[in-house]
């Protein structure tokens, strides 16, 4: 049996006065980190993938997601209500790049971009256990290359006639 593992780190570090509670209640669940209030940074990464269960048992938790007006919060809010079991649910239509773009959004000043380095790995030595992707979030887009399409591409324009290729 093989393991899947997908690792990423979130650079640069976050100051968590950028962050809503919600924001911050919703990053804490979904990447693993380390949280400094009295240096006011979140170091976000994620050993084995970033996770979309949240767990809304926790009454601050609750209270930030019922009293935020951004839209992400009312998007949060959709999701939550349509949820089968309301203390614990997926996001199916948010992402963690909607959270931390909201954060970019709100402060291009301070916090210009984000991004994700993420690596896929197997322990069993198989092509499709390999790979990974990055991603740059800045206030108006959310940009993602994937190792696999690039490598397809390049392997592609290999086979094409000289005049096709850029």
């Amino acid at each position: 049996m093989a393991d899947y593992n997908q690792t990423t780190i979130v650079q640069p570090v976050i100051p968590i006065s950028l962050m809503t509670p919600l924001e911050r209640g919703l990053l804490e669940q979904m990447f693993e980190g380390e949280w400094d209030d009295d240096k006011d940074e979140a170091y976000l990464y994620s050993v084995n993938g970033i996770e979309s269960g949240i767990d809304v048992s926790d009454p601050e938790f609750l209270d930030a997601l019922q009293n935020d007006t951004a839209p992400l919060a009312a998007n949060v809010r959709a999701e939550h209500e349509a949820a089968a079991k309301p203390d614990h649910f997926y996001l199916y239509n948010i992402e963690h790049t909607d959270v931390l773009q909201a954060i970019v959004a709100r402060h291009p000043d301070k916090l210009p971009h984000i991004s994700l380095e993420t690596a896929c790995t197997c322990t069993r030595l198989c092509p499709l256990g390999f790979g990974g992707w990055a991603e740059l979030i800045t206030a108006t887009a959310v940009q993602r290359v994937d190792t696999g399409v690039w490598l397809a591409d390049q392997i592609a324009a290999l086979h094409r006639p000289m005049s096709e290729n850029p």
